[in-house]
């Protein structure tokens, strides 16, 4: 170790506090790059866990698949294995011969065979898969519900065919899922197969309650072939679609949680894109406060060391030497603080992942987190830790060039007389009058310091701009990220319950003698969709004149074309007037001959953004092709603002277009053209214990014999969204507070040394007749003008960024909103920041000896 890099330590160990903030800063830049990246890989493991346990281990399937293709496919060296299901709609529901009630009774059923059944059957089993038609494996539970003492072995009977829903037309529709009370079914046969497993809650065949064998080399014309490629890795997906288009497959389905999990990303479409963008971005923040934080932790550094390298240069020292030494402490706190930041990345990452992985378990969000302990496991893997430590390194490296430059090129005459940092012409130090008659002696001192300081004030001044810039917006993204979080629910109901329209008074009534239930209320949400789903061949779009660009406001426009559905929500007559009333309409225009209603005009549900239509849509109408059918037309004949304090509001979904009408007026004619029994009518209900009210609600309707009715714990859900919610806010804003520390530290360091290498200068004033007074009044002073001079740039360029990414994000069409009240804090919180940092600084050196501290050589 040459000489040079012995004084560089030397001067490490002297500087304890200097060092220890720099490499504090090292370590936090380094934990947040560590969490970002272990925490976004563990995501991205987790789920493809969860694909795996809850839709299987497959790659790809390819629907209704020819003999012509399948050829190509067994020939094709990219292909691994082949299996089939039989995805015939007229076979896909069973009712099994028992005494149990018709909701157990009736299930759904699965044809796989042998080879796709290894990717399918993901849970612990007893005995053997099936490989034929007449063998089957069967859900322990299902034999429970329906009080089947049957045994692997055994033969079970069952009708197999087909479940529906007969519609007002006439039309069938096929159905699957959860047992409806008013729905059919129509026998294709009879069936006694054996039974050689028994499986323990198989998540990856759904819903499927028996699956079925199948024979080799499926010929039926609803076969999906199921396939896995050769070997898995980050270009499997890539693979796929190479391999179907060359051989002339269009119509495929790939795994896509699953090869995600295997970050095979572009199998996650247009979902990895969003989320690899978000992640960018929140690493390039982190490099740019890191390389602000060390580079003005280095350039003080030096700025310290100016009189011991100008002496090194003296005695020969070279510029590559001098440059060197700046390396070589960077290198020396990065040895230091990267493993530690890596520690304290991972430790972070663990914590956050377990109590949001427990929050999720408790949620019930996921189907499978039982098969990773009710957790997110840590994934870490020496790869990952490797790319932290490059770019760890990489941001060091690029902090310490410019202050290893300035090392390279300092002079020992400057350096001797330590004037190298203050350039400043004399007619620069001239000060307006204004500022001495207000400030005083001192006033105009504290500004001539400012000026003098050079380098060391505007490094001052740009870190407290820098921080300002970096704080608000962050805190923009926080708020376009609340405002287009879907997953942030208040709706105020805990279980909703339906039955037909016919029953409804009856149901009332039942409700409200029911022990627990603390409000029933009525209302009703229909989506008018606007985008074909895949699987109606007779789907017709709503009415599209509705979403006229020339309706939206001006903030809005970027919503053409972009609107999937309208909700059309029916509120009782209480709760629609209340509304009506508290926007100065008038309820006598919702009660007449036509089915009239509102707009809520407000996209984001938030009180302070402008409204999303302009005058233009009164007078438009909502329906399908045919005004007079289900549902029937609605004039839309007014426009309702957003108040969070009103239920029917919080009621309405966000980031949707929501039509309001009262409930009497939309049943009067929907049970006109709607049979009553089989029309549904939906009541919200406030209880404490949805789970347990869920369970006597559902007895009620059974017993009481209630047509088309079902019953649905909505606190269950609510909580599963909230938690998503909790989750996303917990990783935005514990970035961002990590990030403010990071600041603050920042803002702190660069001004404490800057006080601390002030020392003779203090000591100058004191000795030519400064009083302790006058001294404090220096300080405040140099406070508020470094405060003000900060704020008035970076007030203005934090307003002009935050609308540039405004406009950038464009296509969220969300209005530009300023946070006045954060902007004020700001203000605030700038001037006590520095106040504090200037008070902790100059405590260390009020009280040096004036002799002593001229004297200091400052090395």
């Amino acid at each position: 170790m040459n000489i040079v890099s012995r004084l560089t330590l030397r001067h490490l160990a002297e500087n304890k506090k200097r060092t220890i903030v720099t490499t504090i800063g090292i370590i936090a830049s380094t934990a947040l790059m560590t969490a970002i990246i272990v925490g976004l890989f563990s995501f991205f493991r987790f789920f493809g866990d969860l694909a795996e346990a809850t839709t299987g281990s497959w790659h790809v399937t390819v629907g209704k698949i020819t003999d012509q293709q399948l050829e190509k496919l067994r020939a094709d060296d990219r292909v691994g294995e082949i299996g089939f299901t039989d995805d015939t709609q007229a076979v896909t529901g069973f009712i099994v011969d028992s005494d149990a009630k018709d909701r157990y009774r009736i299930g759904n059923i699965r044809h796989i065979d042998e080879i796709a059944l290894k990717w399918y059957i993901t849970s612990d089993y007893d005995g053997t898969l099936p490989t034929n038609s007449g063998e089957v494996a069967v859900e322990e539970d299902f034999l429970k519900d329906n009080n089947l003492n049957l045994s692997i072995g055994d033969t079970i009977n069952f009708q197999e065919g087909r479940r529906y829903m007969e519609e007002a037309d006439g039309s069938k529709t096929g159905i699957g899922g959860t047992y409806r009370s008013n729905e059919k079914f129509e026998k294709q046969s009879d069936e006694s197969c054996v039974i050689t497993a028994i499986l323990h809650g198989n998540k990856a065949t759904g819903g499927f309650n028996i699956v079925r064998g199948l024979e080799p080399n499926c010929t039926a014309k609803s076969r999906v072939a199921v396939i896995t490629m050769k070997g898995l890795n980050v270009r499997t997906a890539k693979t796929i679609k190479e391999t179907m288009a060359d051989n002339g497959i269009k119509n495929f389905v790939c795994n896509v949680e699953y090869l995600g999990g295997h970050l095979c990303l572009e199998g996650w479409g247009n979902n990895a894109g969003p989320i690899l963008k978000i992640i960018g971005t929140m690493l390039g923040i982190v490099v740019f406060v890191s390389v602000v934080l060390i580079y003005n932790a280095f350039a003080m550094s030096t700025t310290e060391r100016i009189r011991y390298l100008g002496m090194l240069a003296s005695v020969g020292a070279t510029k590559k030497q001098k440059r060197l030494s700046v390396y070589f402490e960077g290198l020396i706190l990065g040895i230091v603080g990267i493993p530690i930041g890596i520690g304290c990345g991972i430790l972070g990452s663990y914590a956050t992942l377990h109590i949001l992985g427990r929050m999720m378990y408790d949620a019930d969000i996921f189907e499978g987190m039982e098969i990773v302990n009710g957790t997110i496991p840590l994934r870490a893997p020496l790869a990952l830790l490797v790319v932290v430590v490059i770019l760890s390194a990489i941001t060091i490296a690029i902090s310490s060039i410019k202050p290893a430059r300035m090392a390279s090129s300092i002079m020992p005459v400057e350096a001797l007389r330590e004037n190298n940092t203050v350039k400043v012409k004399a007619k620069q130090l001239r000060v307006n009058k204004l500022v001495r008659k207000i400030f005083g002696y001192e006033g105009e001192l504290a500004y001539k310091n400012i000026k003098r300081n050079g380098k060391k004030s505007k490094v001052i001044i740009a870190t407290i701009t820098l921080s300002i810039v970096l704080f608000l917006t962050v805190d923009y993204f926080d708020t376009i990220f609340e405002k287009s979080n879907i997953y942030d629910v208040n709706i105020g109901y805990q279980v909703s319950t339906c039955a037909a329209y016919s029953d409804k008074d009856r149901l009332k009534e039942a409700l409200e003698e029911t022990e627990g239930v603390d409000r029933v209320f009525h209302f009703e949400m229909i989506f008018y969709n606007f985008e074909k789903p895949s699987w109606d061949d007779d789907w017709v779009s709503p009415n599209r004149d509705i979403l006229n660009p020339d309706f939206f406001q001006e903030n809005y426009k970027a919503l053409d074309g972009k609107i999937t559905k309208i909700c059309l929500m029916v509120f009782e007559d209480d709760m629609f007037n209340d509304l009506i009333k508290s926007n100065n309409l008038s309820t006598e225009d919702f009660y007449g001959d036509q089915l009239n209603g509102v707009v809520l005009n407000n996209y984001y549900h938030d009180e302070r953004m402008t409204g999303l239509f302009n005058d233009k849509i009164i007078g438009q109408k909502l329906y399908y092709d045919d005004p007079e059918n289900n549902p029937p037309a609605v004039n839309i004949v007014g426009l309702v603002d957003y108040d969070a304090s009103k239920q029917a509001c919080n009621l309405c979904a966000n980031q949707t277009i929501n039509v309001i009408v009262p409930s009497s007026m939309y049943f009067d004619r929907m049970s006109k053209i709607v049979n009553p029994d089989e029309l549904v009518y939906t009541y919200a209900i406030e209880c404490k214990n949805s789970q347990k009210m869920v369970a006597t609600i559902s007895d009620m309707l059974e017993n009481g014999e209630y047509k088309a009715y079902s019953c649905f714990d909505e606190a269950k859900i609510i909580k599963q969204m909230n938690t998503i919610s909790i989750a996303l806010k917990t990783a935005v804003y514990g970035f961002t507070v990590l990030l403010i520390l990071i600041v603050i530290a920042n803002i702190v360091n660069t001004i404490s040394t800057g006080v601390i290498l002030r020392r003779k200068e203090f000591a100058m004033l004191r000795s030519v007749g400064m009083t302790e007074k006058g001294f404090k009044k220096l300080l405040s002073l140099e406070t508020i003008l470094y405060g003000l001079k900060s704020l008035g740039m970076g007030l203005p360029l934090s307003l002009l960024i935050t609308y540039l990414i405004n406009l950038a994000l464009s296509g969220m069409a969300m209005p530009f909103v300023v946070n006045w009240k954060l902007y004020s804090i700001v203000i605030v919180a700038v001037f006590a920041v520095v106040s504090i940092s200037m008070l902790l600084s100059t405590a260390k050196v009020k009280n040096d000896n004036i002799i002593d501290a001229l004297k200091d050589d400052i090395c």
